[in-house]
């Protein structure tokens, strides 16, 4: 069936799939902020450009848009599914479920991973998905109190190792993405490379080596940007951390942390909720907002999650 054809059977009403396109982004954000989801028009736009491909806006037999999905396919045996948003007025027909089905089809040579909302749970396991690790939304502002507290904390001294700010630029690109492809057997240079793209946002890596200069964690941050690049606001999120252990996560999150304006708010985002995470998000008087369950269609780890605190599987 092509991205065009007209889509019958397991909906009740009839719905046109088409390619999305870059003007259809702005219409994209608006739906997700609407519904309180985390992107801003800067990572939606990222995410188009690095794979657009497969995104597509779904239409009722008179155009008019009604959702939209987006799997990323991240590597030639991992997919995420990032997204597949439904326009509330539409919802209860079965819509949603047909999109899974026929992205579940376009790529069933692929492991899908997607994360559930509480008790959402048995919608995906009916459709063959297996129950991963416990995710995590938490959020909370930057504190005088805090960085006061963990400016000098000696739980962030580690023998020999460093965390510094570094810049963009081709070294810190491979680095990261060496460290990634050895830690999680993934590679994705071209999303740090568009991480990093748009000032606008204001990036930041933190990065930790050891003492031979060896890459054993980093974090990335960067201000949230919703609808057009105009406008700013003060929320950050600080995702992906992924660090060899607990100490080494601490000072990444710290290094970010006390960088950020005061009173500025934090989006932290874990797909494995262990104590590692727990600890540290209780360091810096965080909060859990939300509670969900990563799940996958086929293998269910595929790559090791007790090195990442939180993570953008993009």
């Amino acid at each position: 069936m092509s991205r065009d054809q007209l889509l019958k059977g397991s909906v009740n009403m009839e719905v046109h799939l088409r390619p999305m396109t870059h003007d259809d982004l702005k219409m994209a954000t608006t739906w997700e902020t609407m519904a309180g989801w985390t992107n801003d028009y800067c990572m939606r736009e990222m995410l188009f450009e690095l794979y657009g491909d497969s995104h597509e806006i779904a239409e009722t037999e008179d155009g008019e848009a009604i959702g939209f999905t987006s799997p990323n396919v991240i590597s030639q045996d991992l997919a995420f599914l990032e997204t597949i948003f439904i326009r509330e007025d539409f919802r209860g027909k079965q819509i949603g479920k047909y999109l899974m089905n026929k992205m579940m089809d376009t790529y069933s040579d692929r492991n899908f991973w997607l994360n559930a909302d509480t008790g959402k749970e048995g919608f995906y396991q009916k459709l063959g998905f297996k129950v991963g690790a416990k995710t995590a939304k938490c959020t909370g502002n930057v504190s005088e109190d805090v960085i006061e507290r963990v400016k000098d904390d000696g739980a962030f001294k580690t023998d020999g190792s460093t965390v510094t700010t570094e810049p963009a630029g081709e070294k810190l690109f491979k680095d990261l993405k060496k460290f990634e492809m050895t830690t999680l057997n993934i590679s994705r240079q071209s999303f740090f490379e568009k991480w990093f793209e748009s000032e606008l946002h204001k990036p930041i890596c933190a990065l930790a080596r050891d003492k031979d200069g060896v890459v054993i964690g980093y974090a990335l941050c960067r201000r949230l940007i919703y609808e057009t690049t105009s406008d700013v606001t003060q929320s950050y999120v600080i995702n992906p951390l992924v660090a060899d252990d607990g100490r080494i996560a601490n000072r990444l999150f710290r290094n970010i942390y006390i960088s950020l304006p005061i009173g500025s708010k934090i989006t932290f985002k874990s797909p494995n909720y262990h104590g590692g995470v727990e600890r540290l998000v209780g360091k810096f008087n965080l909060e859990v907002e939300s509670q969900g369950t990563a799940m996958f269609s086929k293998d269910l780890n595929p790559i090791d999650f007790s090195k990442i605190y939180s993570f953008f599987p993009y």
